[in-house]
């Protein structure tokens, strides 16, 4: 972050920021994970980060999830994947369908999660991901067809 910080390069600042806050957030500690989105949500207010601002929407979805406040969890989780579809990212659609899914097995929800953990897999297959982002997958989806070339 330092390099970020002493460039400056807002959009490394803010990936890095979001993600030290969605890690945060998940091993419980809120407090600090509150005090990195907050500096992301400055950034934002400068100006339009494009997909950038999907990275600060999965983080507040780790934030509102580890608070509790699912209905939030569940709107930041789909607001993020919405910019990452809207900015073809779809490397980052997976990886936010595998933070919901977790979030929604966390929750006691393990149907959407399922659904969720598919719909990663599918996105990984549909790009030719190699099978060793298919493992991040739960076991009852981690045995997909192999990419092919």
């Amino acid at each position: 972050m330092a390099l970020a910080l002493e460039g400056p390069h807002i959009p490394a600042e803010l990936m890095v920021r979001a993600e030290l806050a969605r890690g945060l957030a998940t091993s419980g500690e809120v407090g600090e994970a509150a005090e990195h989105l907050a500096h992301c949500e400055a950034l934002l207010a400068t100006e339009d980060w494009r997909g950038q601002t999907g990275n600060v929407e999965l983080a507040r979805g780790a934030l509102a999830a580890a608070q509790g406040q699912h209905e939030l969890a569940e709107a930041t989780h789909a607001r993020a994947l919405a910019t990452f579809t809207m900015y073809q990212l779809p490397w980052r659609q997976a990886e936010t369908l595998l933070a919901w899914a977790r979030w929604l097995a966390a929750a006691g929800r393990p149907d959407d999660a399922e659904a969720k953990d598919r719909a990663a897999s599918d996105t990984y297959h549909a790009i030719g991901a190699a099978n060793r982002w298919r493992r991040r997958l739960p076991e009852r989806n981690a045995a997909v067809p192999p990419a092919q070339p």
